[in-house]
């Protein structure tokens, strides 16, 4: 197993993250994006498939989205719009790689709306988990909590100086992006989505799942795990093994 490290410049920040290529390439890569709060070397399920993918013939592909782990910035750094530019200039840097052909994404929590925003015609398939595609409807509960010229919000970051604090620039973004993906959905192919139904991060009562369900074009495939959480405790091996076989069928 090979693993390169590597850095970038987005949005005038530091981005750091890491390759695991397998014995044989060129081969395709998934690209696994960690949860809001979350690190590429803490999120749960994303840190398995990077040990596990390049033994299955596909580079894994892992970053810090600004104000999360090694990467520059603080927590209240965090935009969406900022985020989506981490995860297109990695993009970016993944299809200028010439042991590289063909890229999924693996998109934890809200993180995965970035794949869904636009109609990048560099990802060939898509796996989304848990994934908040109104975002408005999710950080509702954080609107309500105004602190000055920041909100709280409920959570943990790399600094504790500042865990429950984002900038109102961030929910101000919120209803344009959302418009922007909804819009966009029914152009996304090759999706397979899961949410369980105990999930209390992003609750399965908010209607993502069903909405994602009901406008993705085919081909997708819909999952439902009941009784477990966000972080799918219990279900990893499921969540992991079903992904890897979408990707087999719609990536390699």
């Amino acid at each position: 197993m090979n693993i390169k490290k590597f850095e970038l410049k987005s949005n005038g920040r530091k981005i750091v993250g890491q390759i695991s290529y397998p014995k044989k390439t060129p081969c395709p890569a998934v690209l696994l994006l960690h949860g809001f709060t979350n690190t590429a070397d803490d999120c749960p399920i994303n840190k398995d498939m990077f040990d596990i993918l390049p033994g299955k013939g596909y580079a894994a592909v892992e970053f810090d989205f600004i104000g999360s782990g090694l990467s520059d910035g603080i927590f209240r750094d965090k935009t969406l719009k900022k985020m989506h530019n981490n995860f297109k200039d990695v993009l970016t840097l993944i299809k200028k790689d010439k042991l590289i052909a063909g890229i999924g994404v693996v998109g934890k929590s809200i993180c995965g709306i970035f794949p869904i925003m636009e109609n990048d015609k560099r990802i060939k398939s898509t796996a989304l988990l848990s994934t908040a595609i109104r975002p408005t409807v999710q950080f509702y509960r954080a609107w309500r909590k105004k602190t000055g010229d920041n909100f709280l919000y409920f959570g943990k970051a790399k600094d504790p100086k500042v865990n429950l604090v984002l900038g109102q620039e961030f929910f101000k973004e919120l209803p344009e992006l959302e418009i922007k993906t909804l819009a966009n959905l029914p152009k996304i192919k090759n999706v397979i989505h899961f949410h369980g139904t105990a999930d209390n991060s992003c609750p399965f009562d908010q209607g993502h799942f069903y909405h994602l369900k009901h406008t993705l074009p085919q081909p997708f495939k819909s999952i439902i795990i009941e009784g477990v959480g966000h972080q799918y405790d219990g279900k990893e091996s499921l969540v992991i093994n079903e992904t890897i076989k979408w990707f087999n069928k719609f990536l390699k």
